[in-house]
């Protein structure tokens, strides 16, 4: 779950950070990285699946972009597309 907003919500418990719960390093440690990626293949070939998608208006992706190797192309290209407009708006994540 991913929530934007200008601060935190006071009735809300913090949310702990995915990567300091992280059991392994992503960089180095490929099997875990492996296993869900075989998951996730397993899971966009299940019927269920794919008719929760198209009953909430989505569709899977290609096999082909379900791996961690298309999804780090898609989102080079999206940042190098992105950072200049972002950059000369003035923007910023903090």
């Amino acid at each position: 779950m991913i929530i934007i907003a200008a601060g935190r919500n006071p009735c809300r418990r913090p949310a702990p950070s995915l990567y300091r719960n992280l059991r392994f390093d992503p960089t180095k440690d490929l099997e875990p990285i492996g296993l869900v990626t075989k998951a996730l293949q397993a899971a966009l070939k299940d019927p269920a699946i794919v008719s929760r998608f198209e009953e909430l208006g989505t569709s899977r992706c290609p096999r082909a972009r379900a791996t961690p190797a298309a999804l780090g192309a898609h989102l080079r290209t999206e940042i190098a597309k992105w950072a200049p407009i972002i950059k000369k708006a003035g923007l910023y994540a903090g």
